[in-house]
């Protein structure tokens, strides 16, 4: 050995002292006997001393045949944002066996990270001086891409050796006994993993080489699961882009899961244009949750960081935000003023049709909301007309057709539902679940406002067909009378009224109380839209008792629903003092009923 090879066999030790690799460390040293010198003796002392009392610390470790070592060796696997192909730049290069086996971890960590998109590129730090090549670093640098994705480190040292193909399945290596040996050796007494392709479990055993410790994997799913205990792991917000995080949220159907998302996304580093960007998403959550209240701080906050900072979001991100702002004010009930402002507003030209089409959509919601039905139905007409002329817009159009279905039954127009709902059904995707859960509960609703209780009834127990619809399993469910309990979401909270005032209208006074008293409501939340809609169905099954000769029943039922629309919603409550008056003082006679059954009906959500 010369003198550059023991310089080098040198410096691999110091490298693997540095990672805490103390013993493999000791072992290089060993192969120069004659390695002396101020550097080396120092060196030697260090690891001894470390070798007794120090351990492995927790990660990623590659196990590895050393050419020069003639001998297994542990070498330390660490993530950092980067392009992969720098991984493979100290182990032959572009195009080497190396390089394809990195690019393919790569590939295969974003299987075992969710959610995957928007992750920064990830290269594998490889000192210098602990070079190394071939398929076998494919399952060891997975786990090290996955562990800086998901920024859960390791529990345990976790030493491992296996190529993966593109399926993820871990295949053979070569040398298995000099890297079991590394493995052991440097773990000594303290805790630690060895993963080794499943396959070669049988030649471990053979060899005696088996252990508490060791762990033979067939997939990398398997490998995932032996160190973190779940597959696939959740992904690192802070490497994520604000950008990315946005996206995401806005491909959840479930309003609760994007805010969850949201949330977790950090703030601290945002400049104040991207702050206010996703305070506004954060509160349009908090607003499809029912929390008014929330959603408008969260508005006011992200308000004041946009001044002086329109110009990094861009116009039409600005007009947007705009939109959003309207939307919580809405449910907030402040129409009039609200009313002036979205007239105001169409005065001005747009820079995206799809915010012109949502400002006159609130305008039309606002107007059927106090009655004025038929502009309501012509500014969602006027919807249609932009969608349907706008090729990126026609995906939009079965919301616009929901709203203008309901909006009619509101309005009395009972043939324009009638052909509003069959363009409806026609234009829905049938994989549309979101919307799925609104067109049922407008039609359901729209067919109770007009009068149609039977019909919906029928339809839903298949004796007739209307629009060309088969029954729906979960309308079915919903008045079978066996429901045992429902969730307060929206649109069910209206869906599920609706359906109770068909059955109780119906004379099935028992399954109206059952659908009216499966509704898990529970104690009443401050400032929740959606609680106080479901605290309706409260009053409407207060009028099926009242109707089954429980008079005294349904006047409990109804001052209980009184303190639940107080406390949950001021605004929304306040916005129909009507309705509370009537429910608060009701007498329970046909002229009382008959006012709060007008006074649930004109309730927009």
């Amino acid at each position: 050995m010369n003198a550059s090879d023991e310089q080098r066999l040198l410096a691999f030790a110091e490298a693997l002292e540095k990672y805490g690799i103390y013993r493999t460390a000791l072992k290089v040293l060993a192969l120069s006997p004659h390695l002396y010198g101020q550097r080396a003796n120092s060196l030697r002392r260090r690891l001894s001393r470390n070798a007794l009392a120090g351990r492995l610390p927790p990660g990623i470790y590659l196990l590895a045949v050393s050419q020069s070592l003639s001998s297994g060796c542990v070498v330390p696997l660490r993530a950092d944002r980067g392009d992969c192909k720098a991984s493979a730049e100290s182990c032959g290069g572009p195009g080497s066996r190396t390089a394809q086996a990195f690019h393919l971890a790569s590939e295969l960590a974003r299987r075992a990270v969710c959610p995957a998109v928007g992750l920064p590129g990830l290269y594998i730090v490889v000192p210098e001086s602990l070079p190394f090549a071939g398929e076998s670093v494919g399952l060891a640098a997975t786990l090290a891409f996955v562990e800086r994705w998901s920024g859960t480190r390791a529990p345990i040292p976790v030493l491992a050796t296996g190529a993966l193909d593109a399926a993820g399945n871990i295949l053979a290596v070569e040398g298995l006994s000099d890297k079991i040996d590394a493995a052991l050796t440097e773990l000594a007494d303290s805790p630690g993993l060895v993963l080794i392709p499943g396959a070669q479990a049988s030649e471990a055993a053979n060899a005696n080489r088996l252990s508490d410790r060791l762990r033979p994997v067939r997939t990398l799913e398997e490998a995932v699961r032996a160190i973190w205990s779940e597959y696939p792991l959740a992904v690192d917000r802070s490497l994520i882009s604000l950008e990315a995080t946005l996206q995401e949220a806005q491909t959840l159907q479930d309003p609760a899961r994007a805010l969850h998302l949201l949330l977790t996304h950090p703030q601290e580093d945002l400049a104040p244009a991207d702050l206010a960007r996703l305070l506004f998403a954060i509160g349009t959550q908090y607003r499809h949750l029912g929390q008014s209240h929330k959603a408008a701080e969260l508005r006011d906050k992200a308000r004041k960081l946009l001044v002086g900072s329109e110009g990094a979001v861009g116009r039409q991100a600005v007009e947007t935000l705009e939109m959003e702002a309207f939307a919580t004010e809405m449910d907030l009930f402040a129409l009039e003023g609200l009313e002036t402002e979205l007239r105001a507003r169409l005065r001005q030209p747009f820079l995206s049709d799809h915010n012109k089409v949502r400002c006159q959509g609130m305008l039309a919601q606002l107007l059927s909301t106090v009655g004025l039905h038929d502009e309501a139905v012509r500014l969602r007409q006027s919807n249609l007309a932009i969608q349907t002329a706008n090729e990126a817009m026609k995906h939009e159009i079965p919301r616009t057709l929901a709203c203008l279905a309901y909006e009619s039954a509101r309005g009395g127009m009972a043939d324009l539902f009638e052909k509003t709902v069959s363009d409806l059904f026609d234009k829905t995707d049938p994989g549309d679940a979101l919307q799925s859960r609104y067109n049922l509960c407008a039609v359901a609703r729209g067919l109770v406002l007009l009068g149609r209780h039977m019909d919906l009834l029928d339809w839903v127990r298949g004796r007739v067909r209307l629009w060309e619809q088969e029954q729906n399993p979960n309308l079915v469910r919903l008045v079978s009378g066996k429901t045992s309990k429902i969730e307060a979401t929206h649109p069910e909270v209206s869906l599920v009224r609706a359906l109770v005032r068909a059955l109780r209208r119906s004379g099935e006074l028992d399954r109206a109380l059952a659908l009216a008293s499966s509704l898990q409501i529970g104690i009443p939340a401050k400032d929740d839209l959606v609680y106080w809609l479901a605290a309706l169905i409260q009053v409407e099954g207060a009028l099926a008792l009242n109707d089954s000769g429980q008079k005294r029943e349904a006047q409990a039922v109804l001052a209980s629903a009184v303190d639940k629309l107080k406390i949950s919603h001021a605004l929304a409550t306040q916005f129909y003092s009507f309705l509370l008056a009537e429910v608060e003082n009701s007498t329970l006679g046909d002229e009382s009923v008959k006012k709060i059954e007008i006074g649930l009906d004109r309730v927009y959500y």
